[in-house]
């Protein structure tokens, strides 16, 4: 006989903290290990989409497997249909109100994001996010055609490693050209987690900024 699979869907953070930027109770959500299946992850997602309002921003984190196309999660079977399509996380971010949203992706072949977040107007049926005022923009760790490598001894991807230095305020300080303002803006962030993980790849992995976004958002104040 064959029993239902049971989903395992953890409860959402639910104390701020300063890590988390001290958000209100149940913003945060983390999922990982056996909890972060296809059905958790988009679910989830969902759940922060519609809770968010147009002033918002949702940001989704990923470090894991990838495809082209698609993510993989921890209940990937090798079929399409178990994959997280790139087309399915933007169906979802396109429903919610929120006019800013950011994806930053740790996995392999994760700039094949591109193929949907910047439609062919050739092809039919492309998953468009609704016209705004807002912006969109994904940091990929690498090309479509390329892997993503890890840090050594770490247990975590270069762009992870590179983008928690960002956020703790290297990426603020004069040496990596920052503005010194206190503050650790998008285009910091991403200037230097991407100048930084091609370094360390010698230039065998090469993160991609795929959208439009605002330059100046802040993303973490440094202590």
């Amino acid at each position: 006989s064959s029993a239902r699979r049971r989903t395992l869907t953890p409860p959402p953070i639910s104390s701020p903290t300063a890590e988390g930027g001290g958000l209100p109770e149940g913003q945060i959500r983390l999922l990982i290990d056996r909890f972060a299946t296809r059905e958790n992850i988009l679910s989830h997602l969902q759940q922060v989409a519609d809770l968010a309002g147009p002033e918002d921003v949702i940001l989704l984190y990923f470090s894991g497997h990838g495809i082209p196309g698609a993510l993989v999660p921890v209940d990937y079977q090798k079929t399409a249909a178990s994959s997280l399509a790139y087309r399915d996380i933007f169906k979802v971010m396109g429903s919610s109100a929120a006019q800013r949203r950011l994806l930053l992706i740790d996995a392999c072949h994760s700039g094949s994001v591109q193929d949907l977040q910047v439609p062919d107007p050739s092809k039919s049926g492309e998953i468009k996010l609704p016209a705004s005022s807002g912006w969109t923009v994904s940091l990929a760790s690498s090309k479509a055609e390329e892997v993503s490598f890890e840090i050594g001894g770490f247990q975590q991807g270069q762009l992870s490693y590179y983008l928690r230095q960002a956020l703790t305020g290297q990426a603020d300080q004069a040496a990596h050209k920052g503005n010194q303002d206190g503050w650790v803006d998008l285009d910091e962030l991403f200037q230097y987690t991407i100048y930084n993980t091609k370094k360390s790849s010698f230039g065998k992995q090469n993160p991609q900024i795929i959208g439009s976004y605002d330059k100046q958002f802040r993303m973490a104040r440094v202590r």
